[in-house]
């Protein structure tokens, strides 16, 4: 009898070890099913055809797609501080909710109107060193 029982509590503790175990792997699957994506970028002009990319990407993932980033670093940092090229852009970025942001060491350097920005455009403060920290999370990542 205390054989029958021993045998049903080791059981019980068994199949709730791995009942455990599967939750866990599944929650980790979920996690490594979303594709996330940073692109770093000197040209303000690339910023539409990296749009298109991410409108192709959100069609093809689907479900899986999870952040998108664009970093600009360089010398045309400067021209997002411009109202109207910010605006240009404000509204392709607000529809697509991908996240814009600039180099604030190329924004120190290049610009004389670094607290200019618009309110979708973010900072880093060094563009590589974000990007590095990114790719340890999962990210894949593109530098044009």
């Amino acid at each position: 009898m205390k054989t029958i029982i021993s045998t049903i509590i080791l059981s019980f503790i068994l199949v709730g070890a791995n009942a455990q175990k599967m939750t866990s792997r599944q929650a980790q699957e979920q996690k490594q099913e979303l594709s996330n994506y940073i692109v770093l970028t000197q040209s303000v002009e690339q910023l539409e055809p990296i749009l298109m990319a991410a409108t192709q990407l959100m069609k093809e993932d689907e479900k899986a797609f999870g952040d998108f980033q664009i970093v600009l670093y360089g010398k045309e940092v400067a021209t997002l501080t411009d109202e109207n090229i910010a605006e240009k852009y404000a509204k392709m970025f607000d529809e697509m909710e991908i996240r814009l942001m600039v180099c604030e060491l190329s924004l120190k350097k290049y610009s004389n109107n670094s607290g200019k920005l618009s309110n979708y455009i973010k900072t880093v403060d060094n563009a590589f060193s974000y990007n590095l920290m990114l790719q340890k999370k999962g990210f894949l990542s593109l530098t044009l």
